[in-house]
């Protein structure tokens, strides 16, 4: 009897959050909030620029000649570099945003927004997640794809690679 009596709550506590209504099928169709997948090619590049040669394998890294691995290296420092001070401006862009809502007669607040609004730190790096930023892969590649690291021609040129190999 016992043991009913525990069952029980349990399933009513279920039938309690499962949902029935019109909208109980909205998010099963979930391609519509994705951004394009890589090909493997774009995730190559992608990684290999954002990340560096720690995302190449020990085996792969020895086949590579030392100036495509200098190139890699080079790349990865430029990419970091131009999204640290992304990073950075959007900080100050959130924090200049919060300080005129709440504070907007404070001498202090007029003097962050007008005289200093955007100043970034090249050698300041920004530990901030792009998570915590609201900022998604695909707001990356087109960040790196503006300032040049990436092609302009990214998702296209990857595209065709991809159509070929197959």
């Amino acid at each position: 009897m016992k043991q009913k009596a525990q069952q029980q709550p349990e399933r009513i506590r279920y039938q309690k959050i499962e949902y029935s209504g019109p909208l109980s099928e909205y998010h099963t169709e979930r391609e519509s909030y994705r951004t394009k997948s890589l090909t493997p090619q774009q995730k190559t590049m992608y990684e290999r620029t954002v990340f560096g040669i720690s995302t190449i394998d020990k085996k792969e890294l020895q086949k590579m000649s030392p100036d495509e691995i200098k190139r890699i290296k080079e790349q990865h420092a430029k990419c970091q570099n131009e999204l640290n001070i992304w990073k950075q401006q959007l900080v100050n862009s959130i924090s200049n945003q919060i300080f005129m809502r709440y504070f907007p007669k404070s001498p202090f607040t007029k003097t962050l927004t007008e005289k200093y609004p955007n100043v970034v730190d090249p050698g300041f790096v920004s530990t901030i997640s792009f998570k915590v930023l609201g900022i998604k892969r695909a707001d990356i590649i087109q960040k790196l794809m503006k300032s040049g690291i990436l092609p302009k021609d990214f998702y296209a040129q990857s595209q065709t690679k991809h159509l070929k190999t197959n």
